[in-house]
């Protein structure tokens, strides 16, 4: 099984936080799927254009990258952001200490304008403002690209065979209970996704802003970062750059397999889980959105963890296992449970009301979807 190489690199710079192979599903024509606002109202396939690229939605240049300055560095990623200074033979003092160790360069990047001095080795002199200016722009031009690729590689390039396989394995099935292919595959792309969509968990937001309140910097980390000093620019305050720098250190953890929130919550479901199968109605699919993983609450107070796969499935992680001969059946199995349309159309009610901007149709009508 392959794993995780730090030294993975990509030339992509638009990174999708949803997978195209993913949305690809709702696809007919392997390329444009219709998006919805989630505010719109009077929706008119007539007079009104929803076709959105598979490749285009949702994208945010950089999302996954990392680069000088990042809160969430390693002494190898330091290594490749200030090999510059080294290749131009530099010394660099900060107040007049001589910096040498990398990761501390990294944390002092945000001072590199006022408090940087950067001499020319051989002789100790300052070098110009331009040649500063220009070290500067060669430093963040160094993107560390590994988690895109990373998500790539393990998770997203396989999805299509994964969504393929249970197709097929509830095609034509009439038992409740049938064999789990491809289980672990597919927790770990539910559970990729859930976290890589915006917004981030409530439960992460929640401990989050308890512990900034907690800490009395609330107030201060919501404060704008200026406009030159950002390191991405879909992050407007320093609370959300650190929030951002604490998921990009969870998915390093989650790709490495190394522990972390998401890696516990792949676990969770994993060993003490039960899987259901959900197989929409002939006539009838599944919708989907920008952020397709959601809480579903029923109506007879309990939750489930929904996730729709394809417009003929979706699946729901939830507790129980009443089916289950063995503890251990729930790894081997799924639950297969075919909807009537009326208990799909509360699914994608659930679904549409859980996205971000807008959720997404294969088809340019509503009727297959909702009542």
């Amino acid at each position: 099984m392959q794993t995780f190489d730090p030294n993975w690199t990509t030339p992509s710079v638009k990174h999708h936080l949803v997978p195209n192979t993913y949305l690809k599903g709702w696809s007919v024509d392997k390329t444009n799927i219709f998006f919805i606002d989630k505010n719109e109202k009077n929706i008119d396939f007539i007079n009104k254009d929803y076709d959105e690229k598979t490749k285009k939605l949702g994208r945010i240049s950089n999302f996954y990258s990392r680069r000088a300055g990042a809160l969430f560095r390693t002494k190898e990623d330091c290594n490749k952001y200030f090999k510059p200074i080294k290749a131009h033979s530099y010394t660099v003092k900060i107040e007049g200490k001589e910096i040498k160790d990398t990761l501390e360069l990294n944390d002092k990047f945000y001072d590199y304008d006022e408090k940087w001095d950067i001499y020319y080795r051989r002789n100790n002199e300052l070098i110009s403002d331009e040649l500063k200016e220009s070290l500067k722009k060669e430093i963040l031009d160094i993107h560390n690209r590994s988690l895109e690729e990373g998500w790539n590689v393990l998770l997203e390039r396989n999805w299509p065979d994964v969504r393929q396989q249970l197709l097929s394995a509830v095609n034509n099935e009439t038992k409740s209970l049938i064999h789990a292919v491809k289980r672990k595959e597919l927790i770990k792309f539910m559970v990729s996704l859930n976290w890589r969509t915006i917004p981030a968990p409530k439960l992460l937001l929640s401990d989050y802003n308890t512990i900034l309140q907690e800490l009395g910097i609330k107030e201060l980390l919501d404060n704008t970062i200026d406009q030159e000093d950002r390191m991405y620019p879909f992050i407007e305050t320093f609370s959300e750059e650190q929030l951002h720098n604490i998921l990009l250190m969870q998915y390093d953890k989650f790709l490495k397999n190394s522990g972390g929130i998401i890696f516990k919550e792949y676990e969770l479901i994993y060993n003490n889980m039960v899987i259901e199968l959900l197989v929409a109605p002939n006539g009838y699919e599944f919708i989907t959105s920008d952020k397709p993983v959601c809480v579903y609450e029923h109506k007879e107070n309990y939750t489930e963890y929904l996730f729709p796969n394809a417009p003929m499935l979706a699946c729901v992680v939830r507790n129980g296992g009443e089916e289950f001969k063995t503890e251990d059946d729930k790894k081997n199995y799924y639950v297969l449970t075919r909807l009537d349309k009326d208990k799909l159309f509360d699914y994608n009610e659930a679904i549409k009301n859980n996205c971000n901007k807008g959720y997404i149709l294969s088809q340019k009508t509503l009727k297959p979807y909702f009542k």
